[in-house]
């Protein structure tokens, strides 16, 4: 897709800097909402190798929002590869364990409409931009440097290096939104501080392929394979579930210079024999638990990876940024048009910061429960004592629920917003957040619940996303009253009368969701004064 160029007026409602998939998301559903905005990323916007691999199902729901759920879909490794996590000293090793996830299109996934897909950043990104672009406002510009930023009470102005032309230009905003990554000059130049674990480990991805490395030994099509060894561990998976692969490891030291000659023989360690393959790529990297003191300066917001750093493990990274964007993408909207209450926008960071941290300590979970698990030398012995000290490790790895790595329900769909200034709490209980497990509801703060209508075509997810929708089961004097309460105050509101398939999961004959899915108020009746309720679900 070509960059549409900069318009006429250089001022945008919204300025995002960073092209990555969380400024593409927020892009997309900015665009999709009507509101024009600006997208600035430094690089040409190709994905040399891919740093993320999974999208979430809750990302996946806001694809089948846009419409490009198919997309992501085909452009996946196969519905039919097997999600097997293996844990073996090699892959033509003893195999000690291996879990199974649940893959897309076999109606394993009770939870939602789409489950998780294996769609690397490769494919994933191309898909998003060209969704953005198409939105009417959405401009995207490559090769654009942002050099300086300074905002006022109303307005943002960004000075930029447009590689293309040579030339610096000054742009205003309303809003500006940092998804520049781990490195974020937004960040700094807001004066915000990271803070955490700024060095976890030091790790290599080595990028290679291989025609039909699945010939190579007798454990079937593998997903992840978790080598198990007294030093470094690691993992190899699939990219495309066909020729690509990487595999990752953390043995080395801060100043070791990699070699072909001796990532090969990693590859090779791991695999268990000598093959042919062709080394791609390699890249060392630092892995951070890192999270900002605060989201928002101002008319500034950060997003993603500048404002939050996790482990890999659990793909929860790209997954948690995006739900950033949607988070903010709605407030902005209403910030814009001009029915936000002075608080909406402070709520952003008020969800969204102890998402991250929960997702953070999630991923450091996965990461410490791999290791230690080679105890002994005799894992590939078929002896008594050879099977003894495997049954020690599969006891270990059932111990530290390591199968929740690839099945995290209560991850990805169970997060809520406890505590939000703009939800409205029902006095029930907080439920106990799970990782591996998930249990619908509809209490204020939780995604709303799923369930099809009309057989597997329709989901209760389809009929959110534009402006609030209260969801209504004979409740039809009450909706109206709420209805016309929205109305003097400007907040977008569709009634939508609720089916029997849906009635025992929303549990209450009124339940307002918000324009992003999550739950906002529920009640049997209207609250005793409607006006005020709406305020708040705005911010006032």
């Amino acid at each position: 897709m070509q960059d549409k160029g900069l318009r006429m007026v250089a001022h945008f409602p919204v300025v995002i800097v960073g092209g990555g998939p969380i400024g593409l998301a927020l892009a997309a559903d900015l665009g999709w909402r009507g509101i024009s905005c600006l997208v600035l990323e430094q690089t040409d916007g190709r994905i040399a190798q891919p740093k993320m691999l999974t999208v979430g199902s809750r990302t996946m729901e806001y694809c089948r929002r846009w419409g490009i759920a198919k997309e992501v879909r085909a452009a996946a490794i196969p519905a039919d590869y097997p999600r097997v996590s293996l844990y073996a000293t090699s892959l033509r090793g003893k195999a000690v364990m291996q879990f199974t996830a649940p893959g897309p299109g076999n109606n394993s996934w009770p939870y939602g409409p789409e489950p998780r897909e294996r769609c690397g950043q490769t494919w994933f990104d191309p898909i998003l931009k060209k969704f953005a672009g198409s939105q009417p406002g959405v401009s995207i510009r490559h090769l654009c440097k942002v050099t300086r930023i300074e905002q006022s009470a109303d307005t943002v102005t960004l000075s930029i290096e447009d590689a293309h032309t040579g030339k610096s230009e000054t742009i205003t905003a309303d809003y500006l939104v940092g998804c520049d990554g781990a490195g974020s000059f937004t960040r700094g130049a807001m004066g915000i501080n990271s803070i955490g674990l700024e060095k976890a480990t030091r790790s290599m991805n080595m990028f290679f392929e291989c025609d039909d490395l699945v010939s190579l030994h007798d454990k079937g099509p593998v997903l992840m394979f978790h080598p198990i060894r007294k030093v470094g561990g690691g993992l190899l998976t699939t990219i495309d579930g066909k020729r690509q692969w990487r595999l990752s490891t953390e043995d080395f030291a801060d100043d070791y210079k990699p070699s072909d000659a001796d990532v090969a023989r990693r590859i090779r360690e791991a695999v268990g024999c000598d093959f042919d393959f062709r080394i791609t790529a390699i890249v060392i990297w630092t892995r951070r638990h890192l999270i900002a003191e605060r989201y928002r300066d101002g008319r500034v917001f950060l997003a993603g990876d500048a404002a939050h750093q996790l482990s890999n493990s659990g793909g929860f990274g790209m997954n948690t940024g995006i739900g950033d964007a949607l988070d903010l993408s709605w407030k902005l909207e209403a910030a814009v048009k001009g029915w936000a209450g002075p608080g909406l926008l402070d709520s952003y960071e008020a969800e969204r910061r102890p998402i991250a941290l929960r997702n953070i300590e999630e991923a450091r979970g996965n990461i410490a429960g791999g290791r230690g698990l080679a105890l002994g030398d005799d894992i590939d012995a078929d002896t008594p004592d050879g099977e003894a000290t495997r049954q020690r490790i599969r006891d270990l790895i059932l111990k530290r629920n390591l199968h929740r790595i690839e099945i995290n329900p209560g991850v990805e769909l169970g997060y809520r917003y406890e505590g939000s200034p703009i939800i409205c709490p029902d006095g029930t209980q907080e439920p106990l957040i799970e990782s591996i497990t998930y249990t619908q509801t509809a209490r204020p703060g939780s995604r709303a619940p799923h369930a099809w209508i009309d057989g597997h075509d329709r989901s209760t997810l389809d009929e959110f996303g534009q402006g609030f929708v209260l969801m209504s089961w004979d409740a039809d004097e009450a909706a109206q009253t709420i209805a016309e309460a929205a109305r003097q105050r400007g907040l977008p509101l569709r009634v939508v009368q609720g089916t029997r398939e849906t009635a025992t999961l929303y549990e209450r004959k009124l339940v307002m969701v918000r324009p992003d899915g999550h739950v906002a108020w529920r009640a049997d009746t209207a609250p005793a004064n409607s006006l005020d309720m709406v305020d708040r679900l705005r911010g006032v």
